[in-house]
């Protein structure tokens, strides 16, 4: 199932993760995650190659922000921009 989140993140294969800590609790939850640029699997054209980047998960954000790192090494461009 196509899940849409409001940062214009689209998930087409939804797949779950497992963190573990080595006792007490986590600050924070991270784990590997593949990005690549937007591309319509009905277009009948390749994907664009997917790029491994470290998530960082904000189980409380009502939205979703990645560094200029990730934006440059992606060729990502802003679809709209909020202040």
């Amino acid at each position: 199932t196509d899940i849409p989140f409001s940062c214009g993140v689209l998930i087409v294969q939804s797949r779950s993760f497992t963190t573990k800590s080595n006792g007490g609790l986590l600050r924070v939850l991270t784990n590997t995650c593949s990005i690549s640029q937007a591309w319509d699997p009905a277009s009948g054209e390749s994907q664009p190659p997917l790029r491994d980047f470290t998530a960082i998960w904000d189980t409380g954000a009502t939205g979703c922000v990645i560094t200029q790192g990730v934006v440059d090494a992606c060729g990502l461009v802003p679809n709209r921009i909020y202040p």
